[in-house]
């Protein structure tokens, strides 16, 4: 599912390594959210296999109909927030976890340091 997201969108990562570092990210957040269940609800509101918030019950539904489908609408968000963050992966992450950029570092590094991917770009 995470190589099918990158593939769809692209990587998040520069470089050589940019697509298997990226579905590596992609693997490392499911587990650690879900533990890859795409069906998942927290108690927060947040639902699929990387635990996305949203109000919209439509994505909602899109988010949790499948393992690929909630990597590639997680994806989208940790693109966005490479974008409006820029950085390193540690920032931009963080903004993923918490809504702005540089935050919950503790969270974000919980989700790249493992991989050593938190100083990429």
């Amino acid at each position: 599912a995470a190589m099918e997201a990158v593939s769809e969108l692209g990587p998040v990562f520069d470089g050589e390594q940019g697509d298997e570092d990226t579905a590596r990210l992609l693997t490392r957040m499911a587990y650690l959210e879900s533990r890859g269940d795409h069906k998942a609800k927290s108690d927060d509101g947040a639902v699929g296999i990387i635990q996305i918030q949203s109000p919209n019950m439509a994505l909602h539904a899109l988010i949790m109909s499948s393992p690929t489908a909630g990597m590639i609408v997680g994806l989208q968000m940790l693109h966005a927030f490479k974008k409006a963050c820029g950085g390193k992966a540690l920032r931009w992450i963080g903004g993923y976890a918490s809504g702005r950029c540089g935050g919950a570092p503790s969270v974000a590094r919980a989700r790249c340091a493992p991989l050593g991917l938190c100083e990429r770009t």
